[in-house]
């Protein structure tokens, strides 16, 4: 499992622009073949910094995920909202089975 962290600080005149969007833009990816996890959300104390977790069920969903027309879309929306770059971290993980 590929699981990747992070987060942008937006321009906070563009929350509510960026709110809108992100929810079309989470929603669809979310229904793409392998994520287990796509989350966006703002941070409780910089409450213009969007925070992102996402989860896929292999490099090539990841992969296939990073090729499609609405993240590309979003990318140059979350772009253009941004006062600086942004953050994030990639971890490949192992499913833990529950106990």
């Amino acid at each position: 499992m590929i699981v990747i962290y992070g987060g942008v600080t937006v321009d906070p005149i563009q929350t509510a622009t960026v709110t809108e969007a992100a929810k079309t833009f989470q929603a669809q990816c979310q229904l793409e073949d392998g994520c287990v996890e796509y989350l966006l959300s703002w941070n409780a104390v910089e409450t213009n910094r969007l925070q992102l977790v996402e989860a896929w069920e292999s490099p090539e969903a990841l992969a296939a995920h990073q090729g499609q027309q609405h993240v590309a879309a979003w990318t140059r929306l979350i772009s253009s909202a941004a006062v600086d770059a942004p953050e994030f971290t990639k971890l490949e993980a192992a499913a833990v089975p529950a106990s």
